[in-house]
């Protein structure tokens, strides 16, 4: 089965084509006076891609943890590849998490070492090496760090989401793809609740869209295994998946170069030529900060060339 958050399906940005993906980098870091600190650029999910972690204001939590800490975390994720590391970015999550009892605080470290543990999975830094047998265990602990989060932070988008994005790496890498077809409404009701606690984040509608076009491009062998898995088997449309990347990009514009990328392949499925022209040209022409965006560049120039 192709993979709905990255990996091997376009999806969450997640690259995994190349998640996400980071899914996203924006974040809010709270001093221990509640005081919103720092805000870093959103980068090229997820899922997806990886993310910060943005509160919503019904799920604020408190936070002690040094905003430091946080922010060298923040600073080694946003440049890996170059000069940053996610590597040494888990590893200095991991070791603060281990030394921190209070579960808010913890809030602050687990979507981070979620984000991290699934960035991990399709990292292609030499510093990171990153083996098949790591691999399983960090999507193991994404998972695990993802929840966590969304347990203690319930009206928290972002914990949602992330779970959403774990739940998909899981079956990629340990599950296998009963195990995410069997999850397949799960992973949407996360990125819906996460929708339904802030409208307003792109992220979380591209999600959205990159669930229905996974699930729109299903080969035959997965379509007759869900079928078995499923008295009536979740369906989606690419009409479906593309008013969720349009709005995506309406609601916050230029967050992340894989969505533009995800309207030109969603007009190209559905024979609009013209537009998804358009949308890949639109890729081809935003600035690339990251080697991911580099990945969309090529993809959308392969794309151009095929509708032209």
């Amino acid at each position: 089965m192709r993979t709905l958050i990255g990996r091997r399906l376009l999806g969450f940005g997640l690259k995994r084509n190349g998640i996400l993906l980071r899914v996203s980098s924006r974040s809010y870091i709270t001093s221990s006076s509640g005081s919103s600190s720092s805000r870093s650029k959103k980068g090229g999910l997820f899922l997806a891609s990886a993310t910060g972690m943005l509160l919503s204001t019904a799920g604020y939590v408190h936070c002690d943890v040094d905003a430091s800490v946080l922010k060298e975390c923040d600073d080694l994720f946003e440049t890996r590849g170059k000069g940053g590391s996610l590597l040494r970015a888990y590893e200095l999550l991991e070791k603060t998490y281990a030394t921190n009892e209070n579960a808010a605080d913890r809030v602050e470290l687990c979507y981070r070492l979620a984000r991290a543990a699934y960035n991990l999975l399709s990292s292609t830094d030499p510093e990171d090496k990153v083996t098949g047998e790591m691999k399983k265990t960090l999507a193991s602990k994404a998972l695990e760090f993802a929840e966590e989060a969304r347990k203690v932070a319930p009206n928290d988008f972002k914990s949602h989401y992330w779970c959403g994005i774990a739940i998909q790496a899981y079956g990629d890498h340990v599950g296998g793809t009963k195990y995410t077809l069997e999850r397949l409404v799960d992973i949407r009701s996360s990125f819906e609740m996460a929708a339904q606690l802030n409208p307003r984040d792109g992220t979380t509608q591209y999600c959205l869209g990159a669930w229905c076009y996974s699930l729109s491009d299903l080969g035959w062998m997965s379509r007759k295994l869900a079928s078995t898995l499923f008295a009536t088997p979740p369906t989606s449309t690419f009409e479906e998946g593309l008013a969720f990347f349009l709005n995506a990009e309406n609601v916050e514009p230029g967050f992340w170069n894989k969505n533009p990328l995800m309207i030109a392949k969603s007009y190209y499925k559905l024979d609009n030529r013209e537009e998804a022209a358009r949308w890949a040209l639109e890729t081809i022409n935003r600035p690339c900060a990251t080697p991911e965006d580099e990945q969309f560049k090529k993809e959308a120039e392969a794309l151009y060339k095929r509708v032209n």
